[in-house]
């Protein structure tokens, strides 16, 4: 399921004529039959002034695809955005983008969960990269569009509010594994993510990728069932989204300090 779907050029509009958080909106009302809250809605519209500017200002290809709160697979989890296009090399490619209001995160050590201010207190949460990390992997292991089209992924996060600190808590050492792989970019950084857009998408051509995605068959790749037979096996490899993540890991603390 998507919220909002339409060609850099049209999204860009709808930032402008200020139309683009009613659009989201009235999709949200049509799909589950409830207005959101309060605090989603001023999300939407505070970061897709933000994303409006980096689309904007990469220069991208007008006719590059948007998607705005797509659904994983099996799950009730939502992406907050997706761009796709082609790169220089005519591969067809989309990034996703975890987009965060967060101002200020303490790192932790347990692997790839932060402390952040959400919902009125403090609390554990996966690291911003590696949420988009994690919502990637799962496209690329449910979605046979993806699969069989060899339509590539990318990653990264993207905290708009956020000055970054020196030395910066969500760069900890602890955290290297996931950046590798889904870079994270704050407030100051809105040139390396246009370049990062840029590189991977700038060249457009991806409204038949996002069709790709949007009606791809369902079904557990051939990785993703290798992973389930190693966790059998004993190993754990499988990929953990947001509570699942948060919970796991917080065992795992727990059961180190009880030994």
């Amino acid at each position: 399921m998507i919220l909002y779907s339409s060609n850099a050029v049209d999204f860009r509009q709808a930032v402008d004529d200020n139309s683009i958080t009613d659009k989201i909106e009235s999709a949200f009302i049509s799909a589950f039959g409830k207005r959101p809250a309060a605090g989603e809605k001023r999300a939407w519209n505070n970061s897709m002034q933000f994303m409006e500017k980096i689309i904007r200002n990469s220069r991208v290809a007008d006719d590059c695809g948007i998607l705005i709160e797509f659904t994983i697979p099996s799950s009730s989890k939502r992406v907050d955005m997706i761009i796709s296009g082609r790169n220089q090399n005519g591969e067809s490619n989309f990034v996703i983008v975890e987009l965060k209001q967060w101002d200020d995160a303490k790192a932790t050590e347990k692997e790839d969960i932060v402390i952040a201010y959400v919902g009125g207190r403090q609390r554990d949460m996966p690291h911003p990269s590696y949420q988009a990390w994690s919502y990637r992997q799962m496209l690329d292991d449910m979605n046979t569009a993806i699969q069989s089209n060899s339509i590539n992924s990318f990653s990264c996060s993207y905290l708009h509010n956020y000055k970054e600190r020196v030395p910066e808590p969500l760069r900890s050492i602890q955290y290297d594994r996931v950046l590798e792989t889904s870079p994270i970019y704050f407030k100051d950084d809105s040139a390396k993510l246009q370049n990062f857009l840029l590189m991977n998408v700038g060249k457009g051509r991806g409204m038949d990728i996002l069709y790709q995605i949007e009606h791809g068959k369902i079904k557990p790749s051939k990785k993703l069932m290798e992973y389930v037979a190693s966790v059998f096996r004993g190993n754990q490899e499988f990929i953990l989204i947001d509570e699942q993540k948060v919970a796991y890991e917080t065992i795992i603390e727990f059961s180190k300090n009880t030994d």
